[in-house]
């Protein structure tokens, strides 16, 4: 009898396969170079696409050598000078070249492969458009989605939201889903402040809030004398923790 193999041993060998090789592994790539048998990853993940996805890595790129970064952003340029706007995930699976999961899996989200490629992800959206899909993902989750769902589920990039209603919460709201600016706390506004320290690695601006914050800047003003006395005391208690 085989031993067993966890799914995590399973997924960091055919990761490292396929750094090795620099491209998506074969089945044949597998039984060739790979540690385990292709079998092992059929059993486990139920196919071999399936564990590629596991792993992070793209089946349709497989076989092939990696798509060049650049290749990936020229076809997002294409797809803004034919479409006359930013292009959603469903245009690309529509019109373009790749897959929007490779987008994805390359530079970490959707809305991230739009930055690289420098377009404007506030162009040619209506506020209907943009509430209407925050109302689709909202159905499809069962509940108010989270900005982090709408950057890898959604249409539309969160910034843009953030950039049109002030805040991911303000959207929310203007949406009639959970979020409104009286249910907030305090130490729910200062946490916030606190988590975007870190992701930065200094104290947030006011640009840092409205470009990344879960809340309006307008929040911060209704609930402290300033945003600075806001930041201050949300700076303080985290040194003292």
């Amino acid at each position: 009898m085989s031993q067993q193999v966890s799914p995590e041993t399973l997924r960091s060998a055919l990761q490292s396969l396929a750094a090795r090789l620099g491209k998506t592994p074969t089945v044949v790539d597998m039984y060739e170079e790979g540690q385990y048998a292709p079998k092992r990853y059929q059993e486990v993940f139920g196919g071999w696409n399936e564990a590629l996805e596991s792993a992070g890595l793209d089946p349709e790129e497989m076989g092939s050598k990696r798509i060049p970064d650049r290749e990936l952003l020229a076809e997002l340029q294409r797809l803004y000078t034919e479409l006359g706007k930013p292009p959603t995930q469903r245009d690309m699976t529509e019109r373009g070249q790749y897959s929007n999961r490779t987008y994805q899996l390359r530079f970490g989200s959707w809305s991230n492969a739009l930055q690289e490629a420098m377009l404007d992800t506030n162009d040619g959206i209506s506020e209907t458009e943009l509430l209407r899909e925050i109302e689709r993902l909202a159905d499809e989750l069962g509940r108010a989605p989270k900005a982090a769902e709408m950057d890898e589920r959604g249409e539309y990039a969160p910034v843009t939201y953030h950039r049109r209603f002030g805040s991911w919460r303000e959207a929310l709201t203007e949406a009639n889903l959970d979020g409104s600016r009286q249910n907030v706390s305090e130490e729910e506004l200062l946490a916030d402040l606190r988590n975007l320290a870190d992701e930065l690695g200094e104290a947030p601006t006011t640009e840092d809030v409205r470009e990344r914050g879960d809340y309006s800047l307008r929040t911060y003003y209704d609930r402290f004398d300033s945003f600075s006395a806001a930041r201050e005391q949300a700076l303080s208690e985290r040194s003292d923790r």
